[in-house]
């Protein structure tokens, strides 16, 4: 916490009031780098309040005019002029909580989610359709958050651009493909070295910016893609951003957008004579096209391997020398991931493709992987996932470990 501002007061352990000097107009400006930090904390479910006292009526009128809004979408900050002669102003870091807000409609929370995803409506059937899930999807995370925060967990749940669709609308995207035991057995390495405590290979600069994949059901693509990404600039020094339309549109033995398989992926892409071409040259479309050859190759591999399934000792060992693609059995609850190291619910069934670009332990003492995906920088902690390892349970936590993981090779 900032020792800086002598009038903020911690009322609880969720609650922070902020006293703001008379006739105060631009509160954000003076507490933003506060309100930064106080979403950087682990535990993100934080209320910041705002208190402002008017000594008349219409001086908090003026003052919401002078201000030129009444909310300030980006940062979820809303403004009102309750009965009392005080102004309160809340902010929050989790979900836009009926709880948190108590004099927000449903209505009012939607439209400002609207305005903060840029989301629209062909109809107002379509519209009311949309508000309807998302009112469920918002209690549904109010629930869970107060649970988990009963249970001790240190994730949360929050609103994001996939709040208004279903759990049936989230894509399955990506299937478990039988593999000879002979390909297994000739491609799969053991690993027996030291390796860090934690590593990000974000940090190393072997990472590209998020995807958002969309509608589309290409998760295996993107997974693959950014594992020659990280093994390019491993290698070779060089960070390019790699095609997975080049992936949807021409590898045979998966589905385009609907769901592939990242073994078909890498089978694919190694066989391809003209190596793999860069997103600049072939751009993502979000839809199945034609597959081109008329592209200049940017990066390369000579070979892909396997980590054994169900042994998180040789996937940590992996990841410490590169990103790895890997699947996990993908749940309802994990779409409204916000923050922290994720412990909830899974599904079934492996059926999204993410890739893993690093691991770590936090400060008491929880292990979890660093999980790039595919949702865009909005889901999660700007598009990465901290999911719960060491648990001791068959497959991992969300079956991560239950099926082969691959990675590239490249021999200088």
């Amino acid at each position: 916490m900032d020792q800086g501002f002598n009038n903020v007061i911690i009322e609880s352990d969720s609650t922070i009031a902020i006293d703001l000097v008379e006739h105060d107009i631009s509160p954000l400006h003076l507490y933003a780098p506060l309100i930064k930090n106080i979403r950087q904390f682990q535990n993100m479910d934080w209320t910041i309040v705002f208190h402002h006292t008017f000594r008349e009526d219409n001086e908090c009128a003026d003052w919401l005019a002078k201000k030129g809004a009444t909310s300030d979408v980006s940062l979820h900050i809303w403004y009102s002029c309750p009965p009392q002669l005080s102004n309160v102003l809340i902010a929050y870091a989790s979900a836009m909580s009926l709880t948190l807000l108590p004099d927000l409609s449903i209505d009012e929370i939607h439209h400002q989610w609207m305005i903060k995803y840029d989301r629209t409506y062909a109809n107002s059937s379509e519209m009311e359709r949309r508000k309807a899930i998302f009112k469920e999807n918002l209690e549904f995370i109010e629930k869970r958050n107060k649970m988990n925060s009963a249970a001790g967990k240190n994730y949360t749940l929050g609103l994001n651009d996939f709040s208004d669709i279903t759990t049936d609308e989230m894509i399955s995207c990506s299937g478990i493909m039988n593999i000879p035991n002979e390909l297994v057995s000739s491609k799969t390495m053991f690993f027996f070295d030291d390796i860090p405590e934690s590593i990000d290979w974000r940090e190393r600069g072997a990472v590209t910016s998020v995807k958002r994949q969309g509608r589309c059901g290409c998760c295996w693509a993107f997974a693959t893609m950014a594992t020659i990404e990280g093994l390019w600039k491993i290698k070779m020094g060089e960070l390019i951003s790699l095609s997975a339309q080049h992936l949807i549109d021409c590898d045979k033995g998966s589905n385009g957008c609907h769901g592939g398989y990242i073994t078909s992926a890498f089978k694919f892409e190694k066989l391809h004579a003209n190596g793999v071409p860069s997103e600049a040259d072939y751009p993502f479309k979000g839809v199945q096209q034609a597959c081109r050859n008329d592209f200049r190759p940017s990066a390369g591999f000579d070979g892909y391997k396997f980590v054994p399934h169900d042994d998180e000792q040789q996937l940590l060992q992996a990841v410490a020398k590169q990103p790895v693609a890997a699947q996990i059995a993908y749940g309802p609850e994990l779409s409204g991931y916000k923050g922290g190291i994720y412990s909830g619910s899974c599904g079934p069934v492996l059926n999204h493709a993410v890739t893993i670009v690093g691991y770590g332990v936090s400060v008491d003492g929880q292990k979890y992987w660093i999980i790039k995906n595919s949702w865009g920088e909005f889901w999660g902690e700007s598009g990465y996932l901290k999911l719960i390892r060491g648990t001791g349970s068959p497959g991992g936590h969300c079956s991560i470990t239950a099926d082969y993981s691959i990675y590239p090779t490249l021999t200088l």
